[in-house]
């Protein structure tokens, strides 16, 4: 009959203590879904993203470079 030893490893990280925090952000507007896709078949792929809850959602959609006017 052969047995295992098992070994647990344990990580118990320092309190830092070079840092600290100075303003704290609720985000109120959290990712629903994602999605990578060419859907405007534009030559490269887009990131969309559905954010919020109810009345207060949007559809955010995130693409390469930056329009000129």
């Amino acid at each position: 009959m052969v047995t295992e030893d098992k070994v647990y490893v344990t990580f118990n990280p320092w309190e830092l203590k070079n840092i600290s925090e100075t303003d704290y952000l609720e985000n109120l507007s959290t990712i629903t879904d994602v999605l990578c896709e060419d859907i405007l078949e534009e030559g490269y792929p887009q990131i969309y993203a559905t954010c919020g809850w109810g009345p207060f959602s949007t559809l955010k959609i995130i693409r390469y470079g930056l329009p000129v006017a």
